[in-house]
């Protein structure tokens, strides 16, 4: 039996999924001087970037679905979000907060 040919005529609607966030980050408690870390899960097509900010203000460089801090200072305590965003659309996280604290001395 012969498989008929499909033809499409007229516009056919492709339709592309905005950003979602499937995990949102969570905040953390680092020790000075050591690193922290933030991730972010999502879906969407085309692939979306990462946009972090610190207290509402652009980090530069910093676009990745995982943020880390190298090395943590007691100005890095802060409430933190990423924008994801792809051509289609894009949606905020909510705000991870972050504080450090001073090594602890043993003997």
């Amino acid at each position: 039996m012969a498989v008929p040919d499909l033809t499409l005529t007229g516009p056919a609607a492709v339709t592309t999924p905005a950003p979602t966030i499937m995990t949102q980050p969570t905040g953390v408690t680092a020790v000075v001087g050591q690193a922290a870390s933030f991730l972010v899960v999502t879906t969407g097509t085309p692939s979306p970037i990462y946009p972090w900010r610190k207290s509402g203000a652009a980090l530069a460089g910093k676009t990745n679905s995982a943020l880390t801090l190298a090395s943590v200072t007691t100005a890095d305590a802060r409430s933190d979000d990423v924008v994801v965003t792809n051509s289609v659309g894009s949606v905020t996280s909510s705000a991870v907060p972050s504080s450090s604290r001073p090594p602890t001395l043993r003997r």
